[in-house]
């Protein structure tokens, strides 16, 4: 796991999806609210979900780290459109 090119590419997604994240924000009305806290270090996050035959939408806030942004972003692009 220490190959140059692994470390490489792990560090160019994270810095892709912290410094453009998509799908951040709030839904209005959403039909599911997760939430969760990192005690060790104090990230947060917020997922809401407008869930119905498909994930319609998939909003996410974060007070946090590079490594959590990016990976909430990812998430919500790995997830939207999904079914159950």
């Amino acid at each position: 796991m220490n190959s140059p090119n692994l470390q490489k590419l792990y560090q160019e997604t994270i810095l892709k999806y912290n410094k453009q994240p998509q799908n951040y924000g709030v839904i209005e009305s959403y039909s599911h609210l997760f939430t969760g806290q990192n005690r060790m270090c104090g990230d947060s996050i917020e997922i809401f979900l407008s869930l119905h035959d498909t994930l319609e939408n998939l909003k996410y806030k974060v007070e946090g780290c590079a490594i959590l942004s990016a990976s909430a972003a990812l998430m919500a692009d790995l997830l939207l459109g999904k079914s159950p």
